[in-house]
Parts: structure tokens; C-alpha cells; sequence
């Protein structure tokens, strides 16, 4: 059985430096440098981060699912050991899939002028 650390340390890392990583934080940032320009009306700005938040909260939460309750990691080399069905997945099975698409639905329109 793996280590509570060890699960948190690969999480965090693949979160960071995996697939979420680069969609939400370093391909944005390759292309926009996240400036958002200063003729942004205030209400886009208001439903990105609003989208973002929403996005984000669902995968984050299966971060804390996969760790806590499956006692594993999300990263297939380091599996959950038990089935993880509770949360966001008692409803569907990618809750993490679509979480990251909305939060890139929220960054689109925030930085659409660039």
C-alpha cells in the first residue's frame, strides 16, 4: 500500500506538470503571457473567472477523491486501490475531463484577443 505523502507528492506533481498543467497554466501562458487587455469589458472578465472557478473545482476534487478515498493517485502507474464513487463521480466517470474543459471554456473568452 502506498504512502498518504507519496500519493499527495505524484498528485500534485501530475496535476502541475501533466495534462491539467499544460492545458490551464503553461500553454495559455506560452501564448498570451496571461495579459488580459485593459479594454477587457468587466463583465468577460467576470464569466471567465466565473467559468474558471467552476471548472476547476471538479478537478480539483478528484485530485482529493482519488488520494483520500481511493487511496491512490490519478496517474495510472499509481492507481486508485479502491473504486472512487463518490463526489462528482456518483454522477459521471471523467468529472475531471470535463472540469478542465469548462476552466478552458472560462480562459478562452478572457483571452480571446490575443
Amino acid at each position: 500500500m502506498a504512502s498518504l505523502s507519496r500519493n499527495v507528492t505524484v498528485s500534485v506533481l501530475f496535476v502541475l506538470f501533466g495534462g491539467p498543467g499544460i492545458l490551464l497554466i503553461y500553454l495559455p501562458l506560452w501564448i498570451t503571457r496571461f495579459r488580459i487587455p485593459a479594454w477587457e469589458p468587466w463583465w468577460q472578465i467576470l464569466l471567465a473567472a466565473a467559468l474558471f472557478a467552476v471548472g476547476i473545482t471538479p478537478a480539483l476534487e478528484s485530485v482529493h477523491r482519488f488520494i483520500f478515498a481511493g487511496r491512490g493517485t490519478l496517474v495510472p502507474v499509481a492507481p486508485p486501490q479502491r473504486l472512487v464513487v463518490s463526489g462528482f463521480y456518483q454522477y459521471g466517470r471523467n468529472p475531471m475531463y470535463v472540469g478542465v474543459l469548462v476552466a478552458l471554456c472560462g480562459e478562452t473568452p478572457q483571452f480571446w484577443n490575443h
